[in-house]
């Protein structure tokens, strides 16, 4: 842990000097996240593979003693304080039938012991400082060390000194006993009744539907539900405004919708929060601070199963962290097939890291779409009419920043990474400050596509900030090396860029490595070194690229 603000190191930073190491370091991370199972032991298998990449302890899940079911909601409601009088719960869990006492009870009595545990992540006065203003903290990590202004600088100090003093081993513990009971939970299949759609238990805190479609739109800490096509409104794997434990399983194949404006889908604020739906064709939708997402602690979004999923965030300028992202603590994001559609409007999310914090997103399988489309503004230039100039978008889609480490690992499939017209700070393998950001995509023929508006930016006044796809900047304080690295194994590949980008350093190694295929390289800019089939390049203080067609 560090003992001053922003002096984070992220643990795989360094680790690569030139194209050759680069490859090789990404291909041993590869083989890790190989490791990751698929279904309900995938979350403890991703959160683990996450916290070891990120330099957090990975401890063993601690498993309590079996208790009987009203003794685990009695034990959730005392560590939340909350009062629910004994014959209530005793008549709910009459309700329930045997065969899913056992399973639940377990799954209850972890988040109520997690909670102590989460307890002790962030001090009470650390978390009214970053949740104050989440959204402003999270651009500090930006801001504050980047633009010069003492006033933000000493607003960023203060809240990178909370961030610093997160107790990174209650984290990962209260985390990896959560995604441990979630892969413990076998709940016998159950089939639709022909009568009754009512919840099978219904209760302050804690609801448990059938196999129907349902609606869910209380503030839960446990949600359990057993198939159909369900909507949820409510937090959805968080804790009560995001803080505290909360898990949310949807079982069976259905089409689920989840949507929210924040603290929701996966999300920790010094706590842990985890989504796990089975399978279907779902969507999720949130303004910020979701899927898979925290600040100062856990956030964890699983989808099984093979269906097509839309992971949307809404287009407004305060969207942030969001699908897999993270200041200070674990953002995992893990789909395990069907074409997917990724869309993050905003800045600062979409496979983000920051502040010591690792965000790990693993598509396994589908043609995907990851969309960071600019937010919009318009400006009169003397025409009288107003024209739309757009606004820069990033650091997105797999950027890191102080000692943050951001890791996207896309195993299949021609996909398409999109990162808008105008690009601040960075975006498809971005790493600053004593970061990692990897962008691993093991198959396909794929578009890489970020900051091609250079004409329209300078009319705008906007400065050309645009770097990625392999682009690094800067050094920590105290030095180390930042580290970005886009490894793309086969595939006829496009890679079109603004400029800084397809392997530029700037005193810190950004790596391009293209391993197959027929690749075309196209830029705005004029970059260093000839970009084609067979080339090796050096651009910037410490970039590389190698295309080994």
């Amino acid at each position: 842990m560090p003992t001053t603000p922003h002096a984070w190191v992220a643990p795989l930073a360094g680790r690569a000097t030139d194209a050759a190491s680069a490859e090789a370091l990404a291909h041993g991370i590869g083989a890790r996240l190989d490791a990751i199972p698929q279904g309900r032991a995938g979350p403890l298998g991703a959160t683990q593979a996450a916290l070891e990449l990120g330099g957090f302890p990975v401890p063993a899940p601690h498993v309590g003693p079996q208790v009987p079911l009203a003794v685990a909601l009695q034990m959730l409601y005392d560590a939340e304080g909350v009062a629910v009088p004994r014959e209530r719960i005793a008549s709910a869990v009459a309700g329930v039938p045997a065969e899913l006492r056992a399973p639940l009870a377990d799954l209850v009595a972890t988040v109520a012991r997690a909670h102590a545990e989460a307890s002790r992540i962030l001090p009470a006065d650390d978390i009214k400082l970053l949740a104050g203003d989440l959204t402003l903290t999270t651009r500090l990590a930006s801001l504050g060390t980047t633009s010069g202004d003492a006033r933000v600088a000493a607003l960023w100090d203060a809240r990178a000194a909370a961030l610093s003093r997160v107790d990174r081993a209650a984290l990962a513990q209260a985390s990896v006993d959560v995604a441990a009971a979630v892969a413990r939970f076998d709940a016998p299949a159950r089939a639709a009744s022909a009568t009754t759609c009512d919840k099978i238990l219904s209760l302050p805190l804690v609801e448990v539907g059938d196999a129907c479609d349902d609606t869910y739109d209380a503030l839960d800490l446990v949600t359990v539900d057993l198939g159909g096509n369900d909507v949820y409104l409510n937090g959805a794997g968080s804790g009560v405004a995001g803080a505290g434990v909360g898990v949310a399983l949807d079982l069976g194949e259905g089409n689920d919708t989840y949507r929210s404006a924040s603290f929701a889908q996966g999300f920790g604020l010094a706590g842990v929060g985890l989504l796990y739906d089975e399978g279907g064709s779902d969507v999720y939708s949130a303004m910020a601070f979701a899927q898979g997402s925290s600040t100062a602690g856990a956030g964890i979004l699983y989808d099984a199963g093979a269906g097509n999923d839309q992971y949307l965030t809404d287009l407004v300028e305060n969207s942030t962290l969001t699908k897999a992202a993270t200041l200070g603590g674990v953002g995992v994001l893990v789909d395990e097939g069907g074409d997917d559609v990724y869309q993050q409007g905003g800045l600062d999310g979409f496979d983000y890291g920051a502040a010591g914090g690792v965000a790990l997103l693993v598509d396994e399988a589908g043609d995907d779409q990851y969309l960071s489309p600019d937010l919009h503004v318009f400006l009169d230039t003397g025409t009288g009419i107003a024209q739309d100039f757009g606004m820069m978008t990033g650091p997105v889609q797999v950027s890191s920043e102080v000692g943050g480490t951001s890791i996207l690992d896309d195993r299949a499939g021609d996909d398409l990474y999109q990162c808008g017209d105008h690009v601040r700070q960075g975006c498809q393998a971005s790493a600053g400050l004593g970061s990692f950001a990897l962008l691993l995509d093991r198959a396909g023929n794929d578009q890489y596509r970020m900051g091609v508006e250079v004409e329209r930016s300078e009319i705008a006044g906007i400065g050309r900030l645009s770097m990625g796809q392999g682009g690094s900047y800067g050094q920590a304080t105290p030095p180390a090396p930042a580290t970005a690295i886009l490894d793309d194994r086969a595939g006829d590949d496009v890679y079109h860029a603004e400029m800084w980008a397809q392997g530029y350093g700037s005193g810190s190694l950004g790596a391009l490595v293209d391993e197959g295929g027929h690749d075309a390289y196209e830029t705005v800019a004029p970059l260093v070194g000839s970009r084609v089939d067979g080339a090796s390049w050096a651009d910037g203080a410490g970039g590389a690229g190698a295309d080994l067609s």
